[in-house]
């Protein structure tokens, strides 16, 4: 039991503890306390697309990993590996992301929990991806936990990798619109001067 706990078997971490860990790896060793806020803003008047920010949250680092940069630096590229070259087990899902993400994928033994009771206690399969972007200036981490993937004699998917593209498709595309929107309000503000 003790070897497959400390490869991670039996899901013995929770999402935000995997995202932090991904993080951490990001960040060069930098562990970051979690937080979801960037900003608090006030109310949009009707001329604004968003109020002036009332508040900050500022990231709080709690510690350093104690680990040599060059392997760190080493992890940060498996994990790019994973997501953008032949052979990654995610680069057939990843590889042509504009945002180049890094991450890593994951299958650990498990066993059922859910809402059917006929089924407690029977072995299956939790699929789990961590990832950042982009890989060489990053600035989101996430993790998808799929619980209960496939059971024994099933074949494994793609699907916690095809939630994670969803999720970082959609924080690069809106970050995309939100510049868009920026650019265009300050060319239209030029042209009233």
């Amino acid at each position: 039991l003790v070897l497959d706990l400390s490869i991670g078997q039996y899901d013995m971490y929770t999402p935000i503890q995997l995202t932090q860990y991904i993080a951490t790896i990001a960040n060069g060793g930098k562990r970051v306390k979690p937080h979801l806020v960037k900003e608090i803003r006030d109310p949009a008047n009707n001329s604004e697309g968003v109020g002036k920010v009332f508040r900050e949250i500022s990231p709080v680092v709690l510690n350093n990993v104690d680990m040599q940069t060059q392997l760190v630096e080493r992890v940060q590229e498996g994990f790019r590996q994973v997501m953008q070259e032949s052979g990654g087990t995610a680069a057939g899902t990843f590889r042509s992301a504009a945002y180049r993400p890094a991450g890593k994928t994951g299958t650990a033994e498990s066993y059922y929990d859910g809402p059917i009771k006929s089924r407690s206690n029977e072995l299956t399969t939790n699929l789990t991806l961590v990832a950042y972007a982009p890989y060489d200036n990053p600035e989101v981490a996430m993790s998808v936990v799929v619980p209960w993937a496939y059971d024994k004699g099933g074949s494994p998917h793609s699907m916690s990798q095809e939630i994670g593209k969803k999720v970082l498709d959609t924080y690069f595309n809106l970050k995309t619109n939100r510049a868009a929107q920026t650019n265009e309000t300050v060319g239209l503000m030029e042209d009233e001067a």
